[in-house]
């Protein structure tokens, strides 16, 4: 796997962990499984070989895994898997009162950890928020380095991307965090 690959997946892991975010999991999984793919006649990409997970990524997969066999056993997911559940004790039983298939699709953003939190926002939103910083303070920074002033800068971006001067002003202070990996400074920053 190329040096650059690597780094990437390294970070990705990281932010995972830093941002209790599994959706950077599934980017690093993704990176992963791409550097071990070979492309097809069509161009498409297969994955014909064995791959070593990190061991972030097989302990979410683990989790992920055991879940979506709850439900397909008609069973609500669970936070963790312990080690004294049985297979006895994971049987499906056939009774009256079963899981829905509707109430199951409901329920694989659970079995996932992907869930909605309490305060109306969950992984996706986090992701995209988190992305859109990381965006606009790199962009910023690439103006900054081609000889933009910081206004001028910021004036281009807010044109690009149709926002206000203060968004684009807290986005670029947002990025600066996660560039800095101080994912405590950035959550800060958003409240």
């Amino acid at each position: 796997m190329e040096e650059h690959t690597k780094k990437t997946v390294s970070d990705t892991l990281d932010t995972a962990e830093k941002t209790g975010n599994p959706l950077f999991l599934w980017g690093a999984l993704f990176r992963l499984l791409e550097a071990h793919a070979e492309t097809n006649e069509d161009g498409s990409l297969s994955v014909r070989r064995d791959v070593t997970l990190p061991p972030s990524i097989a302990d979410y997969l683990l989790r992920a895994s055991f879940n979506m066999q709850m439900l397909g056993w008609g069973k609500e997911p669970v936070e963790t898997v312990k080690a004294d559940l049985t297979i006895e004790s994971n049987i499906p039983v056939i009774k009256k009162e079963k899981l829905d298939t509707k109430k199951a699709r409901e329920q694989i953003t659970k079995a996932l950890f992907l869930s909605y939190k309490k305060n109306g926002t969950g992984p996706f939103k986090e992701m995209q928020d988190f992305v859109e910083a990381h965006y606009v303070y790199s962009i910023s920074k690439t103006y900054e380095r081609s000889g933009f002033e910081d206004i001028q800068a910021i004036t281009k971006i807010m044109n690009e991307l149709s926002l206000s001067e203060k968004r684009v002003r807290t986005l670029i202070d947002r990025g600066e965090f996660i560039i800095k990996g101080d994912f405590e400074g950035y959550e800060r920053s958003k409240k």
